[in-house]
This record gives structure tokens, C-alpha cells and sequence, in this order.
């Protein structure tokens, strides 16, 4: 868990940004959304798309999801994320990222709408 969460926690890098430009541009005009967030909304990007590419292989797909979803809950709590806010950001961002990996693993993307962020 531990190896799993300072992943999931690093610096998003300048190429990992690419990703996910739109989707944050996108996420702004949403009610509640708040500038000083900004790096757990790409973080939360970059580890949903490395769970649909497959990129993380130190674990399993299920323990990634379970993990990633004890991370978003930690991450709510300390940086005070309203938990309706990041619901909508992760509806908002939900098909952009399931149609870039939807060629790479259906069963990664099953995971992925069955998990629920609270």
C-alpha cells in the first residue's frame, strides 16, 4: 500500500499534463472547483490512465483500484475536497479517460465504472 500510495502521489510531470489539459480546462467551470486543487484533480488523471494503460504492474489491476480509491479518500480529506465536487470532476473525466485505454483492456475499464468514488 504504501509503495502504491507515494505513486499514486508523486508530481504529475510536464508530459503526464498533456493528458489531461482538457479534462482540468473542462473541470473549472464546475461548481466548486477550486484553483489550489488543481494538482490532486491531474494526479487522479495520470492514475486512472496508468490503471487503463496498464503502466503500474507492481500490483495487481484490483489491488490498484483499491488502492487508488483509499488514496482519493485520503487526498479528500486532507486538502478538505468536497466529496460532491470530486464525484462530478470523476463523471466529468470518466469517458475521456475509459475511450483512451477502451483499446488497451475492457476488463481494466469494467473495474474502472464499477469502482465509486465517495
Amino acid at each position: 500500500m504504501v509503495a502504491a500510495y507515494e505513486e499514486f502521489n508523486k508530481d504529475v510531470i510536464d508530459e503526464e499534463k498533456k493528458i489531461g489539459v482538457t479534462l482540468i480546462r473542462n473541470a473549472k467551470r464546475i461548481v466548486g472547483y477550486r484553483d489550489m486543487d488543481n494538482h490532486v484533480y491531474e494526479k487522479l488523471i495520470r492514475n486512472l490512465s496508468k490503471l487503463l494503460n496498464q503502466e503500474y504492474r507492481k500490483i495487481s489491476n484490483t489491488d490498484y483500484c483499491a488502492f487508488l480509491y483509499q488514496w482519493v479518500h485520503h487526498i479528500k480529506k486532507k486538502y478538505n475536497i468536497d466529496e460532491y465536487f470530486i464525484g462530478v470532476f470523476y463523471g466529468a473525466i470518466h469517458d475521456s479517460i475509459v475511450q483512451a485505454g477502451a483499446k488497451k483492456n475492457v476488463n481494466i475499464i469494467h473495474t474502472i465504472k464499477t469502482m465509486k468514488i465517495q
